[in-house]
């Protein structure tokens, strides 16, 4: 099982290089852990970082990446595909990067044989990265506020950190509108979940990402416990829904109500459960990369949804 370290002294940041902070793991873990402190102060200077500019807080936020070989070469360009992703979790606005540093350009793998790929499968590579949060988040605004952040790399996902920041800001965050249908509650479809489950489940109505223009539809529930629901602050819970796109090193993540009118009875209460559902068309909010398919996530407040691949489809004649 990963361990996440606490000792945050003494690194440089924006760097990809092992450091003390970097979260330990098992010889058998694969996917992708990251550690944070439990809050971070908006005065406190950080002179030891890469390409930072000085006059940005600091929120450091360290990775660790362990996967076998056949799995890292599904990722052309994988230290700079990770998503590093804060949710307000107040406003639930938010706020998403990779890890390319700005002004430069990615150097892509060639995509490997299937022969290749077999062979790498008794491979383990491990990869780190030390970023700060507010460099690579350049929208994150300087200001007092919490944050759930975690990590992302296609189909792989990290565990989640609650940050509080705390210290003099003014900056205002902005909510961010993505154009599409959003449906949610009755005009919604729901994915089917049990009655005893907890969270966020989404499923595709299409196969693949067409290359067309076509749809493309997710129906999704977020079923949460009353005391997580009230959480939230906000009714119904579909307010705080997040969506999380990317394909190759194109990103994207927003909050699909938006200034929307939702309406109480969007959300219901069955039992010992509230429960939400909706609908996002996501065609016209993001543009997959070229023979690229697309990985969908959605979130609510601190619960993350399965994590759903469309590989690109043929265009239809």
């Amino acid at each position: 099982m990963p361990v996440n370290t606490v000792n945050f002294s003494g690194i440089k940041l924006n760097t990809k290089k092992e450091s003390p902070c970097s979260p330990k793991v098992d010889e058998d873990f694969r996917g992708l852990v990251i550690a944070t402190p439990d809050g971070v102060d908006l005065a406190e200077p950080w002179q030891d970082a890469v390409g930072s500019d000085t006059a940005r807080p600091v929120l450091p936020v360290c990775g660790t990446i362990q996967l076998s070989g056949d799995t890292t070469a599904k990722f052309l360009s994988l230290t700079n595909q990770i998503l590093l992703v804060a949710v307000d979790t107040r406003t639930h606005v938010s706020y998403v990067s990779n890890l390319l540093q700005k002004g430069m350009t990615a150097q892509l793998a060639i995509r490997p044989t299937p022969e290749q790929m077999e062979d790498a499968k008794d491979r383990v590579d491990t990869f780190f990265f030390n970023a700060n949060a507010f460099h690579y988040l350049e929208d994150l605004p300087a200001a007092p506020a919490r944050y759930h952040v975690f990590a992302l790399l296609g189909d792989i996902v990290s565990n989640l950190r609650t940050v509080e920041v705390v210290g003099k800001g003014t900056e205002k965050s902005s909510r961010k509108i993505a154009p599409g249908e959003v449906q949610f509650g009755k005009n919604a479809r729901p994915s089917a979940v049990a009655a005893d489950f907890r969270g966020v489940h989404i499923q595709p109505r299409v196969q693949g990402w067409p290359r067309d223009g076509g749809a493309v539809w997710i129906d999704g529930v977020a079923q949460l416990g009353i005391e997580d629901a009230a959480a939230l602050g906000v009714t119904p819970v579909q307010k705080a829904l997040v969506v999380t796109v990317s394909s190759g090193l194109a990103y994207r993540s927003w909050n699909p109500a938006g200034e929307q009118a939702l309406f109480v009875d969007d959300q219901e209460r069955q039992g010992a459960a509230i429960r939400g559902t909706f609908s996002v068309e996501l065609s016209k909010a993001f543009s997959r990369s070229h023979g690229e398919g697309v990985y969908v996530m959605f979130s609510v407040g601190k619960f993350l949804s399965n994590i759903v691949f469309l590989p690109p489809l043929q265009a239809t004649k």
